[in-house]
């Protein structure tokens, strides 16, 4: 029954025809250290999660402030992955009480507190340190799949994401043990009782039925990010998968609450572990699911956020989400009469965007734990000038040729290219040279003679007569000198092993290696002289879970997923 689920989806997926939308990421604001989480407090400031423990303002225009908000860095372990200051939730009438609630794993225990602090009452940059009120203590079993993320409803009450305790294959079937908050969605009233009161609605509060009060939604792996639809109130949970499958699951703004994702009786669409597991009419499966294929779509889904802002009309209505490991994004959104469609909104190069965030405005931003850095998701297409094309293709390997049409002549004092080697820091190459050209020559053409090799981005930049400056879509082009990707193995690997990266019949090049962790910390980095191919790299003393490993020689770049069990 499920095989015949998934093959129906596949084909959906595969076959529904689209106006293929992309997106692009603006630079924001830069210097942080893992971020990993993005909030509004209602005003023109973002606020900043890092998951060591502090919380920095982002202004408007960009501008980190020096002084964080709050560090409680000495409060919080960050030694493990998915450890750390994970989430910040701002109340609904935070502008009058100044109330806000963290959810972090406390030192020394590694167990999720869930606290709420307040913002001083002489200066709105600044939180009052010693302002905490623990409301919420779940005790975790292993330092992985800890959850992390919280936000208020649509209803006022604050929800809370715990992932199934840790370890692999959730052994102590926490997730489906109602018993247990770990591998659920919490739901509680903090504007009531001493430190929370119990929804009435809530599905286990019900008398005869058997849970936790608090428990909202079971059947979840690790749910490190969700989202409420600002317009309709749905629910959305990215659920990172194990090692097959990836998902998005959705809940209804009209659900009454006590759905079951399923695991760890299913991961994705499959049979992972049935035992003891409910009837299958009973499971709530994933709208979507993508394969986990570091090679293909990816390893690790990053939740985000309906769009409801106002500056991009063509973004209107669709779930954008992305992969922490391949830098992929994609939108989700429900075609009547033929069900949920996923689409590609493009690729950028990986720095491992691990959160989504909105702002008052209801503009997305996403944040690159391995660079520190956010950015703005834009609408490329929404240019000052009408750009009907853009396309960017390499020539025998050596060149790159763009080529784009407009609707309208293009001035080559305001339009000019630019080229980047990582999709972030681009810089100008050429203006565009429109001499000779009559306004209804709509057609441009611009030749890279001497472009790098690997990985090349470019884009059109434009600054508009009242000094606002857009820019065009990103394209990629590739160049290489038929590189292969590096053979890894062991992979799972244990931590008594020796990990081995081998290239085989490599140039003699120098190589950089580097291995992070899913929260993006550095565990491993190492820069190898010219004339070895074959690398053998200690893992021992690793945490049992997922990490990357990524290099570069020449300009070339690598990355693989590792499991170390």
């Amino acid at each position: 029954m499920k095989q015949n689920l998934l093959a129906i989806v596949l084909f959906l997926l595969f076959t529904i025809p689209s106006n293929a939308q992309t997106i692009d990421l603006i630079p924001h604001a830069f210097g942080l250290s893992q971020p990993v989480d993005i909030a509004s407090a209602g005003d023109d400031r973002l606020f900043i999660v890092e998951r060591e423990g502090r919380i920095r303002i982002v202004e408007r225009d960009g501008t980190v402030l020096p002084e964080p908000f709050l560090d409680i860095t000495e409060q919080v372990r960050s030694s493990a992955q998915d450890q750390g200051l994970l989430s910040i939730a701002f109340h609904p009438d935070y502008a009058n009480n100044g109330y806000f609630y963290l959810n972090y794993t406390s030192h020394p225990s590694g167990d999720t507190f869930i606290a709420r602090y307040s913002a001083s009452s002489s200066n709105p940059n600044l939180a009052n340190p010693n302002s905490r009120f623990i409301i919420y203590t779940a005790f975790q079993p292993y330092n992985n799949n800890n959850g992390g993320d919280l936000n208020f409803g649509p209803d006022g009450y604050l929800y809370i994401a715990l992932g199934d305790g840790g370890s692999g294959d959730d052994p102590g079937n926490r997730a489906q043990n109602l018993d247990l908050p770990l591998g659920k969605i919490l739901r509680i009233d903090i504007d009531s009782g001493v430190l929370y009161d119990i929804p009435p609605d809530n599905p286990y509060a019900q008398p005869g039925e058997m849970g936790l009060d608090e428990i909202w939604a079971s059947g979840l792996r690790q749910p490190w990010r969700f989202s409420f639809d600002s317009e309709t109130g749905d629910m959305w949970i990215a659920d990172i998968g194990q090692d097959g499958w990836e998902e998005v699951n959705f809940q209804s703004a009209a659900s009454a609450g006590g759905e079951n994702y399923g695991w760890r009786c299913y991961e994705g669409l499959e049979s992972f572990n049935a035992s003891g597991c409910a009837s299958v009419d009973d499971l709530s499966f994933p709208i979507h699911i993508y394969a986990n294929n570091e090679n293909d779509s990816g390893c690790s889904v990053t939740g985000g956020y309906v769009y409801r802002g106002g500056a991009f009309e063509s973004l209107q209505g669709l779930y954008i989400y992305a992969d922490y490991c391949t830098g992929k994004f994609w939108s989700l959104k429900f075609l009547p009469g033929t069900g949920w469609f996923n689409e590609p909104l493009g690729e950028s190069f990986s720095y491992n965007f691990r959160t989504f965030g909105e702002d008052n405005r209801k503009e997305l931003y996403v944040a690159g734990v391995g660079n520190g850095a956010i950015y703005r998701v834009v609408d490329p297409t929404a240019l000052p000038i009408d750009l009907i094309s853009f396309t960017a293709e390499s020539i025998d390997n050596k060149e790159v040729v763009l080529k784009w049409l407009t609707a309208t002549e293009i001035n080559s004092d305001y339009f000019d290219i630019q080229r980047s080697l990582d999709g972030v820091s681009f810089s100008t190459i050429d203006k565009v040279n429109a001499a000779g050209n009559s306004t209804t020559q709509l057609s441009y053409e611009f030749t890279d003679k001497n472009p790098a090799f690997g990985e090349i981005y470019y884009r059109l930049r434009q600054v508009d007569f009242d000094g606002s400056v857009t820019y065009s879509e990103v394209k990629q082009v590739k160049l290489d000198r038929n590189y292969v990707t590096p053979n890894i193995y062991p992979n799972p690997i244990r931590d008594a092993q020796n990990l081995t990266i081998d290239f085989g019949d490599m140039p003699n090049s120098p190589v950089e290696i580097n291995i992070v962790d899913m929260s993006g910390k550095q565990v491993y980095y190492r820069q190898y002289p010219a004339g070895q191919n074959r690398f053998d790299i200690p893992v021992n003393g690793l945490s049992k879970g997922m990490y990357i490993v990524n290099g570069q020689f020449d300009e070339y770049h690598f990355y693989k997923k590792l499991i170390v069990h």
